[in-house]
């Protein structure tokens, strides 16, 4: 069909009456246009885009499940993987070969899940992992029937969770990749084969939630929480699915009935995006949203932000994508969000604000050097001495000396006192002579004269203690004199 809803062409034969099973689409013989592949239980059909078909095969009697392509040659071309009811997985070439298969005790409407380079899927009791060569990696017992997996980034942590079902217990179980279990919470109402969850952003926070159908349509957080009332249509409800539907920038769940019935359910409120369409080009299954880089936003979000998909750190800035929107609240498309000169990792190591440029004019530690400045210099702009040296680091910027390295025991200018000397003394430490008076700061230091005053040195001292040494020598002569005269004046005359 046409993006309008009207026909674009059809394909019928006598054994489709109806499609009993999921649609994959891609480009499955490499000659750069997608093809359609399909099932009607144990028939399997290849048509191309303009609905000829290309090839079909018929496996017995056994019913066709769960169709999945991924690259498990890794010659760029992917592979058709899917479950047989008598407990076989099959990995068929794009001619329709059987490239591959092993017989397990497959859950049959556990679609496999392409994740990593693993093959993820489900025997009598076990979830496990398959390498590409069908070789067992991991198995977790979990003792349930579980319908197809899926997978994304849940808690931010640069690695997938995987998100199963169980149709016999009515919980939703989260794993770590590894097969961990991380957490699993019960849910209202009843599962089907065809209760396969579904993640995207219903409430505009960026954080991955769940839509779980089972006789309801659940929207939980990660944690199982109700984010929205549950909806219940009277029938089952199979394979939610969230997309941008009607074009307006938010996303609506689509899912089917058991009676046939196709809804569309508008969530108010939701991120703005079109996870769908990107997630189909990729050729990722339903229900997976697809990160390439890691850096825990979807490919849509990034692609609506205008992120580099591929790329955890777009502006080079040092800090992830994902931190800067959902942490910093700062522009992932810019390492200087608030335009302050200082950049954004710098300002997130030392906690000052990177929203708001006027605290580059501020000076946090007292030290004499703005925020700016010390960033400029590589200096603590929350420690006034960032080299602990006792010399604070406006000082040492000041006089052109090393901020961030101990010189206090240096004598710069050779003036025979240490640079932290001249900062106690407040004496220059690149000039020997700070007051001009002919005289070294560290003599005058030793001689005990002011090396900032130019008319106190050792040789005003010395001209001055002459001085009164011989100011002092004529007093004492002079009061000498006076005393021999007043004495002489009273000696009697002789008769």
């Amino acid at each position: 069909m046409h993006a309008n809803g009207t026909l674009k062409w059809s394909y019928s034969d006598f054994y489709l009456n109806p499609i009993n099973v999921n649609f994959a689409v891609g480009d499955i013989n490499g000659d750069g246009k997608n093809e359609i592949i399909f099932a009607k239980f144990a028939r399997l059909y290849a048509l191309n885009g303009t609905g000829q078909l290309i090839w079909t095969r018929q496996f017995s009697i056994y019913k066709i499940d769960g169709i999945t392509l991924a690259d498990v040659t890794n010659d760029k071309i992917p592979e058709i993987l899917f479950n047989l009811s008598n407990n076989t997985l099959i990995a068929l070439n794009g001619n329709g070969s059987i490239y591959k298969s092993i017989k397990i005790n497959l859950s049959l409407s556990a679609a496999p899940l392409i994740l990593e380079n693993m093959i993820i899927t489900q025997n009598s009791s076990d979830i496990i992992a398959l390498d590409y060569g069908f070789n067992l990696l991991w198995s977790t017992e979990l003792n349930l029937t579980i319908t197809s997996p899926v997978a994304a980034d849940l808690n931010h942590d640069s690695y997938y969770e995987i998100v199963v079902n169980s149709i016999s217990d009515n919980e939703t179980v989260i794993l770590k990749l590894n097969g961990t279990i991380i957490s699993c919470f019960e849910v209202d109402g009843y599962f089907s084969s065809y209760s396969v969850p579904a993640i995207g952003d219903l409430n505009n926070d960026t954080v991955p939630d769940l839509v779980i159908s089972s006789s309801l349509l659940l929207m939980k957080n990660i944690s199982g929480d109700d984010l929205y009332t549950s909806i219940g249509i009277g029938y089952g409800i199979n394979y939610p699915t969230i997309g941008d539907i009607n074009g307006d920038g938010v996303p609506e769940i689509l899912f089917s009935t058991d009676n046939g019935d196709v809804y569309i359910v508008y969530i108010p409120n939701a991120f703005k995006g079109n996870p769908w369409t990107l997630m189909r080009n990729t050729m990722s299954r339903r229900g997976i949203l697809n990160d390439n880089d890691h850096d825990g936003l979807a490919n849509y979000i990034e692609n609506i932000l205008g992120t580099d998909e591929n790329k955890k750190d777009s502006d080079n800035d040092k800090l992830n994508d994902w931190d800067e929107v959902n942490v910093y609240n700062t522009n992932p498309l810019s390492n200087d969000t608030d335009n302050d000169k200082m950049p954004e990792y710098w300002e997130v190591f030392y906690n000052l604000n990177l929203n708001n440029n006027t605290d580059a004019l501020l000076d946090n530690d007292n030290d004499g050097v703005l925020n700016k400045c010390e960033y400029f210099n590589n200096t603590n702009p929350n420690s006034a001495d960032t080299d602990n040296d006792l010399m604070p680091d406006g000082w040492e910027i000041k006089y052109g000396l090393n901020p961030l390295a101990n010189n206090a025991a240096n004598d710069t200018d050779g003036d025979k006192l240490t640079d932290l000397q001249e900062y106690k003394y407040g004496t220059n430490p690149i000039v020997p002579d700070s007051d001009g008076d002919g005289f070294l700061d560290g003599e005058e230091i030793l001689q005990n004269t002011d090396p900032l005053n130019p008319l106190d040195n050792p040789t005003s001292r010395t001209i001055m203690l002459s001085v009164g040494i011989a100011s002092t020598s004529i007093l004492i002569i002079v009061i000498l004199l006076i005393i021999r005269k007043r004495r002489s004046s009273v000696i009697p005359a002789e008769k």
